[in-house]
């Protein structure tokens, strides 16, 4: 055990001795945990539960969180009796107690890290690389969590656990080791600068992968944006061309481009959400890093500015599970609202939050915009290929010219032979027994297609894929193609409708 300060020593000045500190970080802590039950709440009561890569990343952020909330939130009252500095509130503890409570701190901390990290990982896969749930679950979820629990209890417990003492810095126990009374360093022998080397290059490692998770997500949606607006130029210069096609054929292109549209407006909620998560993050640590630097004479600040920085490291650090919960009934709010933009936000606030199992299925999916882009860039190939093919050949020496109606009903099949050949795809949707009506389309495809091979490729790539989920099945809980789901000429729903629209009461129920 390290030398305890004696009551003699100087005692450096601290904010957080004051009573109005301390109560501060009680209430946002056990706010903080609140939060966190009412997430698992929820996540328990929909119909996935944990079947879904994101709930069980967010259950496991909200069980650390719970960890590091209440052991902020009890504050200094496992802290030793004769503790020589001057906090405002009671202590009863001895120091097992307050070992007990800096190693389910910094243990909880700890994960908090791994788990928000996983997070953005997560979204990194599913967004940049539109990686299916199935593949992130084997490749990536299992692995980073054997590791994460491995260094999150390991390395504390092995380098840390004998540095847990009271200290000025923090109105709970944490890792701290005292200055010997000579003020010579030989009394640090548990390695205060090995928990300094390691909680900085813990943010360094942090704080560098939320830089690269949110630069090349922030490309693919900006990619994806440009993507879409070509799309769209292109159809408007087929318009203005005089491009000639049937009403069916018209209206197929029309439902492509809203299926298109619906796709990126799926991936911007998506990326949104990533980036509040990535935000709310930097909002928890930054306080207490640029207190840390403080500390460590990095730069200089009176009383005032070391006043400010409790403050709001006492009211930041502990709302991880806040901020979480904000971020998670949101982004459940927006996706009901459209469903159905007539409900209320406060009818949907109360379905989200007590009744979250009147919901349907409300899975995790990324859209794969890449997949959609290009099925409507096929459509257009193959029917101009058709189209050029038919005024390439002419009319032979031989042939009958084709009178007005007729040749508008050539056109027709013309049209129709360029989408039907295009595996009749549109009016393919993915159908599961498990499906989200509030969700994007699909990333539930085992290969990867090239974006940048020619459109024919392309339509060719797209078809195998679909061929390939057809013929095995998927037995994770995404959308896959397993099922057709087709409509008839009077209902050409779009994308969007498909997944919003309700399920039709039995006439005889």
């Amino acid at each position: 055990m390290p030398n305890m300060p004696t009551s003699d020593m100087n005692v450096p000045y601290s904010f957080y001795y004051k009573k109005s500190t301390i109560v501060l970080g009680i209430s946002t802590a056990s706010i903080s945990a609140v939060s966190s039950f009412i997430i698992l709440s929820i996540i328990f009561r929909t119909k996935s539960q944990l079947s879904t890569t994101y709930h069980r990343i967010i259950t496991w952020l909200c069980i650390a969180d719970i960890c590091t909330s209440i052991s902020i939130a009890l504050s200094t009252v496992p802290m030793p009796k004769d503790m020589p500095y001057p906090f405002e509130m009671p202590s009863y503890g001895n120091q097992t107690t307050c070992k007990v409570q800096g190693m389910v701190y910094l243990i909880g901390n700890s994960f908090v890290f791994c788990f928000n990290g996983m997070l953005n990982i997560y979204y990194l896969c599913s967004l940049g690389f539109n990686m299916s749930e199935k593949k992130i679950r084997r490749y990536i979820e299992i692995p980073l969590l054997l590791f994460g629990i491995a260094c999150c209890i390991g390395i504390p417990t092995a380098q840390v656990s004998n540095t847990i003492n009271p200290g000025p810095l923090d109105p709970y126990c944490a890792s701290y080791v005292p200055p010997c009374e000579d003020g010579s360093e030989e009394c640090d022998e548990d390695g205060r600068a090995s928990y300094d080397e390691a909680y900085l290059a813990t943010l360094c490692t942090g704080f560098i992968t939320l830089m690269v998770c949110m630069s090349y997500i922030t490309f693919v949606f900006y990619r994806n944006k440009w993507k879409l607006k070509q799309a769209n130029e292109n159809t408007k210069e087929d318009e203005e061309g005089g491009s000639q096609m049937n009403a069916e054929a018209a209206e197929e292109i029309q439902h492509r481009m809203e299926t298109l549209k619906h796709a990126q407006e799926t991936a911007r909620t998506i990326t949104i959400q990533a980036f509040m998560y990535i935000l709310a993050f930097n909002c928890v640590w930054v306080f207490g890093f640029l207190e840390y630097l403080l500390e460590l004479g990095i730069f200089n600040g009176n009383n005032s500015t070391r006043d400010t920085l409790a403050i709001l490291r006492m009211i930041f650090q502990p709302s991880q599970g806040t901020f979480n919960m904000l971020i998670f009934i949101y982004h459940k709010v927006h996706n009901l609202r459209k469903s159905d933009e007539d409900i209320p936000y406060y009818e949907t606030l109360a379905i989200t939050i007590f009744r979250p199992d009147l919901l349907d299925e409300d899975s995790q999916i990324i859209s794969n915009f890449n997949l959609v882009v290009e099925d409507f860039y096929a459509l257009n190939t193959k029917r101009k290929m058709v189209q050029l093919e038919m005024h390439r050949e002419g009319p032979s020496d031989d042939s009958v010219m084709l009178s007005g109606k007729e040749s508008d009903s050539r056109r027709a099949e013309v049209d129709l032979a360029s989408i039907g050949n295009f595996d009749n795809s549109s009016k393919r949707m993915p159908s599961a027994p498990h499906i989200s009506s509030l969700a994007g389309f699909s990333t539930n495809l085992d290969n990867d297609v090239d974006e940048n091979s020619e459109p024919n490729v392309l339509a060719s790539a797209a078809t195998v894929e679909r061929q390939n989920a057809s013929n095995t099945g998927n037995d994770d809980n995404d959308i896959s193609y397993a099922q057709e789901t087709n409509f008839t000429d009077d209902d050409h729903l779009s994308f969007k409708s498909f997944f919003s629209r309700k399920k039709k009461e039995d006439p005889n129920e």
